[in-house]
């Protein structure tokens, strides 16, 4: 498995300038011809911003963009504000999450039947993840950990109705999960679209081996941005 680099660097074009866009959002850093071009900060409101690299006013190179979504329950019973956290973190090029890269969904509103966590790292092509990790979790209740590339599709699924192992809880680790996986056999294992054997413990540690680091990578994003189900 192989992820693909982005660019490294963009030429720097200018010394670092403030700008103010048509649109009412506020750019400190390089520019060429008015435009955003080199490193640089765009900041459209408090809530929403990206810094990296620039070219001729559209993100591309590496970057961060974060966007905090403010929302109302307004449910009868629990009405109260919360918040929805939306990061990538990677490469881009023309607008657009294209490249190797982290991006994240967090809610810090558990109530919600439509809300959850999302995870994916790997590489994106316009906005999609094509090839890596990802988790889900779906209102609180479900959690979905898979893997993708061209020839591998990996599923587990994680329910609090399970009645084995971390039924109510987040796993720490790659070990956890595989513990979920064994006491609830709870996997789907395609290679070429075809269906492997999951029932024999020993064939799938062995199938699921040179995938250990990269669900233990996301499973700690995971962690660390407060997911659990």
């Amino acid at each position: 498995m192989s992820f693909i680099e982005g660019p490294r660097s963009v030429n720097a074009a200018s010394k670092n300038v403030n700008l103010k866009m048509e649109n009412g959002a506020l750019y400190y850093g390089e520019v060429k011809n008015g435009k955003p071009h080199g490193k640089g900060t765009m900041k459209w409101s408090a809530n929403k911003s990206y810094s990296g690299e620039w070219v001729n006013g559209k993100r591309e190179g590496l970057g961060k963009y974060i966007f905090i979504e403010e929302l109302i329950d307004d449910a009868p019973e629990q009405s109260a504000k919360y918040s929805q956290t939306y990061v990538y973190n990677g490469v881009w090029k023309n607008d657009r999450k294209n490249g190797q890269g982290t991006y994240t969904e967090h809610s810090n509103w558990p109530y919600r039947a439509d809300q959850g966590d999302l995870v994916q790292k790997g590489i994106f092509k316009d906005n999609k993840l094509i090839q890596g990790y990802s988790i889900e979790i779906i209102a609180h209740e479900t959690a979905n950990y898979n893997y993708k590339d061209a020839e591998v599709s990996i599923q587990i699924w994680q329910e609090k109705s399970f009645p084995n192992g971390y039924s109510t809880s987040f796993p720490k680790n790659y070990s956890e999960l595989l513990k979920i996986i064994i006491d609830n056999s709870s996997i789907s294992f395609q290679k070429n679209g075809i269906e492997r054997d999951a029932s024999n413990e020993k064939f799938l540690k062995a199938q699921l081996k040179p995938y250990i680091e990269g669900f233990d990578q996301v499973i700690k994003i995971a962690n660390d941005i407060g997911a659990y189900i």
